[in-house]
């Protein structure tokens, strides 16, 4: 009994895995033909229409090809790719993606990484993205407002890469931790009403995590957000860490955020450089600014005045004319 139960299972797996395939192939075909669509002249109503479809169309797309990893993880046809590839890369790429979706919703979407500007291991890296990206989807989806980081380090002693995405939402209970990573299953019943889903996005990546020899753990309280660790293996990578060097060239560093100013100094200091850091453009004064090599304005000025980074000393410092737009 319990070898055709095993049978018929497999059986099950093998059939959705098929399914699936057979159905992504003509949705893209769907997906490829309303994207030619968008350029073609509509009214504001059939653009608005033409928007709908495509946002549920990308839903579905995406809903079955979790169906479809996770038809192929439940019948052992996997298969992970073993290249050598840059975590950092994979992490930034993850960040760009997703600052349009965080802004649309007024979060500060941030990323923490070492001062080393590249970190290479060993694994599947498309794979590894797609963990990453169900993770800060995930976030971005249960925050309202505060921010979502990303943070990747690396413990070259225990030859292991920790990405932590930590988010200010809604949290989860005790109860509701207990059964995140099961197929099928959301925190309660009214997820899926006020959010959407499948329940399927944490459990495929924790197998996908298992896969690849690493682990998935979360940390949260109800109303007090979450905190996913990911730890993955570096494998047997033969690439050095980049790390900048300077010779203690002036910087000044403007950022309305005091843990980007903290990071951003740390990192910024073991490049070599010499560094200050305020909280606003209107504490420097114009003897710093002469005597400095750079000047970097740094995420959000939603506190700033546009008169405060339009000073004409700053405009210089940053090595625009009377006519150019400063770029920060």
């Amino acid at each position: 009994a319990h070898q055709a139960a095993d049978a018929a299972n497999a059986a099950k797996s093998g059939f959705l895995a098929a399914m699936s395939h057979e159905i992504r192939t003509p949705l893209n075909a769907i997906l490829g033909n309303l994207e030619l669509l968008a350029y073609s002249p509509l009214n504001s109503r059939q653009r608005d229409r033409l928007k709908t479809i495509q946002t549920t169309s990308d839903a579905l797309l995406a809903i079955i090809s979790d169906v479809l990893d996770f038809s192929r993880i439940e019948a052992n046809e996997l298969r992970l790719e073993d290249l050598e590839f840059d975590a950092l890369e994979i992490a930034s790429r993850a960040l760009m993606i997703f600052a349009p979706v965080a802004r649309a919703k007024g979060l500060t979407l941030l990323g923490e990484f070492e001062e080393s500007v590249s970190l290479s291991m060993r694994g599947d890296p498309t794979r590894m993205g797609q963990v990453i990206h169900n993770l800060l989807s995930n976030a971005i989806k249960f925050t309202d407002k505060g921010q979502v980081l990303l943070r990747l380090t690396a413990d070259k002693v225990a030859r292991t890469v920790t990405i932590e995405v930590e988010d200010s939402g809604i949290g989860l209970t005790a109860e509701q931790q207990a059964r995140l990573f099961s197929a099928f299953s959301q925190a309660d019943a009214s997820i899926n009403r006020r959010y959407g889903g499948t329940g399927l996005g944490l459990a495929l990546c924790s197998r996908l995590t298992q896969a690849m020899g690493g682990s998935l753990v979360v940390q949260s309280e109800h109303g007090h957000g979450s905190r996913f660790t990911l730890s993955l293996p570096l494998g047997a990578a033969t690439g050095h860490p980049d790390l900048p060097r300077f010779e203690s060239e002036r910087l000044l560093l403007v950022a309305a955020s005091a843990d980007c100013r903290s990071y951003l100094t740390r990192a910024l200091r073991s490049w070599g450089l010499q560094v200050q850091s305020y909280g606003h453009p209107a504490q420097l004064q114009d003897d710093q600014l002469e005597g400095a090599d750079t000047l970097i304005l740094w995420g959000s000025r939603q506190t700033w005045h546009a008169d405060d980074d339009n000073r004409r000393d700053i405009r210089v410092a940053a090595g625009a004319d009377d006519s150019a737009e400063m770029q920060v």
